[in-house]
């Protein structure tokens, strides 16, 4: 998906929605496609940056949705019965999983409602064994045997070495869900560009890029035939002038890039990129202010459970947002 921090020449010069589409697709086929209205109220919204775009007077009038810009009339902020992974269509039935991340806030959700829809094992791959213990407990009286492994993503033969060894217990792997992510806090990380720690600049990078890139290309060696790989992105990485986001916004960006690279290397895989929405984990709340109210935790676990169902094949090499009506997009 490509937003050069200039929407407003597309907008200028487009007579309609789908021709500003058509003009971003222009400059990028290779990215995630976005269509229609959603990229008219993306590109109004980017005027509404401190990047200050010019000439506005001759561009459509800022909008400041309510919400963020939605394909779907329904803006989700929890889970719904579409979701619901007890679903005969959402069955996991017979498929080994592994999830990233340190085994809190999505990454434990979403193993558990994977859990729910029926997997024959859960992996969870994180740094903090505390954490790990703790999901595997919740888990293990849905899928018995749910396995832990204390790993970093951003180390070569960690991966491997843990990818191995979920290979070696349970036989191929049918879903990756890149959940691992990095996103500082406090300062100095969270700060202008000119102040910024450049060593904890990188981190973002080691772990949202080279951490994810990691992980998949240590998966395929073990995958089945038809895996589907998730990725846990953020609205940042397609919108623009946020201040102070520096490393976040640009680290999950470029780990999209490499994902639609995944999806056109291997077809037989269905990739999929998905911002899961506001979501209030450890006390903190990830996402934007605009957003109001944080988004349910149900939400986004839900969601990974249907995109990795049959039900999200049209999907493929996609980008969505978890607060997208499921059932809305499939018809």
């Amino acid at each position: 998906m490509k937003d050069d921090g200039h929407a407003a020449k597309f907008v200028r010069a487009a007579k309609s929605a789908e021709d500003i589409c058509q003009r971003f697709e222009q400059q990028d086929p290779a990215a995630f496609p976005m269509t229609g209205e959603a990229w008219l109220q993306l590109s109004r919204m980017s005027y509404d940056s401190t990047l200050g775009l010019p000439d506005l007077d001759k561009a459509p009038a800022p909008v400041k949705p309510k919400t963020f810009p939605s394909f779907t009339k329904e803006y989700r902020k929890t889970a719904y019965d579409a979701l619901d992974p007890t679903l005969p269509a959402l069955s996991a039935e017979d498929k080994s999983i592994a999830v990233t991340g340190d085994g809190s806030g999505i990454g434990a959700a979403t193993a558990l409602r994977l859990s729910q829809a029926g997997a024959s094992s859960i992996s969870i791959i994180g740094r903090r064994a505390n954490n790990l213990e703790s999901t595997r407990s919740n888990t293990e009286s849905l899928v018995p045997g749910a396995q832990v492994y204390t790993s970093d993503v951003a180390q070569k033969d960690a991966m491997n070495a843990t990818f191995k060894a979920i290979h070696d217990h349970v036989g191929e792997i049918h879903v990756l869900v890149n959940n691992a992510g990095y996103k500082p806090t406090v300062a100095p990380a969270v700060s202008a560009i000119k102040d910024l720690d450049v060593e904890e600049w990188w981190r973002c990078f080691e772990v949202n890029i080279k951490g994810s890139f990691l992980a998949s290309q240590s998966f395929l060696q073990y995958k089945s035939t038809d895996a589907v790989v998730l990725y846990v992105t953020t609205a940042l990485s397609h919108f623009t002038g946020f201040p102070s986001h520096s490393s976040y916004s640009s680290s999950k960006a470029g780990a999209v890039r490499v994902f639609s690279t995944l999806q056109a290397e291997h077809p037989e895989l269905r990739v999929v990129c998905v911002h899961l929405g506001v979501i209030n984990t450890a006390g903190k709340v990830s996402g934007a202010k605009q957003a109001g109210e944080p988004d349910d935790v149900s939400l986004p676990a839900g969601t990974m459970v249907w995109l990795a169902s049959p039900k999200a094949d049209f999907l493929k090499g996609k980008y969505i947002w978890a607060n997208w009506d499921v059932t809305s997009l499939a018809s």
